[in-house]
């Protein structure tokens, strides 16, 4: 699933962004630029994870949307009463709280 897969993405990006948190802190001998290349480099990374992440999301919204569309447009009376349904139900439970309500 996406999310599941977007949550652990992120998850690894946190971990990865602390660790190397922890290590330019505590090592102050480091080399700094040494530090923000791997910086830069687990930003960069990350950037492109979350954009291919972002990029499958708009695939597979878009493939949803063109799918419900086709179902319309072949089914288009089915539509017509499950939105009529829909209606009903609603309307006969606002009915029903307006009529419990009343004194």
């Amino acid at each position: 699933m996406l999310t599941e897969h977007s949550l652990s993405e992120l998850q690894q990006l946190l971990a990865e962004l602390e660790e190397l948190f922890a290590q330019s802190t505590g090592e102050m001998a480091t080399d700094a630029a040494q530090v923000a290349a791997t910086w830069r480099a687990r930003v960069k990374g990350a950037q492109q994870r979350l954009g291919n992440l972002q990029t499958q999301a708009q695939k597979r919204v878009t493939d949803v949307a063109k799918s419900a569309d086709q179902a319309l447009h072949e089914h288009p009376w089915k539509a017509v009463a499950m939105a009529a349904a829909a209606g009903m139900m609603v309307g006969l439970t606002l009915s029903e709280r307006r009529g419990s309500s009343a004194p």
